[in-house]
């Protein structure tokens, strides 16, 4: 009793679910206007071919002859494709936002299909080259020109690069047309990703045939921007110097051979050695390519074998670079020590010296300095 009673109300609910479905589906399509616009078939072309095909449309009719004839009916007859849309019989989403201009145009070209023409598409230039770029960066952008030389609408437009590349701000845009003999340009940038030659191509997709146009990109990617130290020479050898002399000057050179600034730290010597001069020093920066020279001296403060390092500290990686340093010894170098002991042995003769035996610790230190200058010889 209560199911058979149920019965009515659901066929009547389902009923009025049906007109509100059909309600919902007719306010979102516009209404049509009072006077149709005139259509244009070489703007219908691209807008039939991305919304509907005779071989899509209406695809529950299994005879292809049925088909065409369906989707005849829209032939210079935009009223009849919009009424189609309105009373839910197309269903398509895009077909449903439709203009009354673009609808104009659909059944413009379904009456003259010959009117619309043929898009010719070309772009150029066919291939890029793009300077050499630092890894993670992005380069200037480089712009492509897709040309319609033909009678017809070039599109809709779809466009995809492959490879360490990205498209930027253009005037062809995804979904658009360019118009017979017009065209539009898109910018291509080289962003590379590791070093070395990269490749990849921009295509564009469109309903001219071929239906794609190919432009072949190729840059390669440079080591991200580094500063590189050199110093030269690896090492500096200074002559036999008394205690308390300065010897020459001699010169190191500091080089930059990367491709970022290298600034400069401290310019620091081992105990013995002296900085002299020079355009090294602290807060220095060398451009790329650029170079830096610093004056080194020997000036021993005690007798016997001498070495050291010049250090320069800076940005680079790493951090230091070093210039060996010592004292070249020769055959007569005791005979300069021997000297000076011989020098204080004599001053002692003479009275030279004091009474709380300052004398006597000259004549040690100078006898020291002999031997060590007789065992180093005894070395070479």
């Amino acid at each position: 009793m209560i199911v058979g009673a149920a019965r009515p109300l659901l066929r009547l609910g389902l009923a009025a679910l049906m007109a509100l479905a059909a309600a919902i589906a007719a306010a979102s399509v516009s209404p049509p206007p009072a006077t149709w616009p005139a259509g244009q078939p070489s703007r219908g072309l691209p807008l039939f071919g991305a919304d509907c095909t005779i071989s899509g449309c209406h695809t529950g009719t299994t005879n292809a002859t049925d088909r065409l004839g369906k989707v005849g009916n829209g032939a210079n007859n935009p009223a009849r494709i919009n009424t189609a849309i309105l009373n839910g019989t197309m269903t398509n989403a895009t077909l449903r936002a439709l203009t009354a201009q673009q609808i104009a145009d659909i059944a413009a070209y379904l009456g003259n299909p010959a009117g619309a023409g043929t898009p010719i598409a070309s772009a150029t230039p066919g291939s890029i080259g793009f300077a050499s770029t630092v890894v993670g960066t992005t380069s200037a952008a480089q712009t492509v020109t897709l040309a319609n030389s033909g009678t017809a609408a070039l599109g809709p437009l779809s466009f995809a690069v492959s490879g360490p590349f990205v498209v930027s701000a253009g005037t062809c845009s995804a979904g658009g047309t360019v118009p017979a003999g017009s065209s539009c340009a898109i910018g291509v940038s080289f962003v590379p990703t590791a070093t070395g030659v990269a490749s990849g191509t921009l295509t564009f997709s469109h309903n001219a045939t071929p239906a794609t146009t190919v432009v072949s990109l190729a840059g390669s990617g440079a080591p991200a921007a580094a500063p590189v130290a050199t110093a030269s020479p690896g090492s500096l050898a200074f002559a036999t110097t008394l205690v308390g002399a300065t010897s020459a000057v001699q010169t190191a050179t500091l080089a930059n051979s990367g491709n970022a600034p290298l600034l400069l730290g401290s310019v620091t010597t081992s105990a013995g050695f002296v900085v002299s001069g020079g355009s090294c020093s602290t807060g220095v920066s060398l451009a790329a390519g650029a170079s830096c020279t610093v004056g080194i001296a020997f000036a021993p403060t005690i007798a016997g074998a001498a070495s050291g390092t010049l250090t320069f500290n800076h940005n680079a990686s790493p951090s230091t670079s070093t210039v060996a340093l010592r004292q070249r010894q020769h055959a007569g170098a005791d005979r300069i020590v021997d000297a000076a002991g011989a020098h204080l042995q004599s001053g002692d003769r003479h009275g030279v010296g004091g009474a709380d035996g300052t004398d006597h610790q000259q004549r040690q230190r100078a006898a020291r300095v002999g031997r060590s200058c007789r065992h180093r010889r005894a070395g070479q």
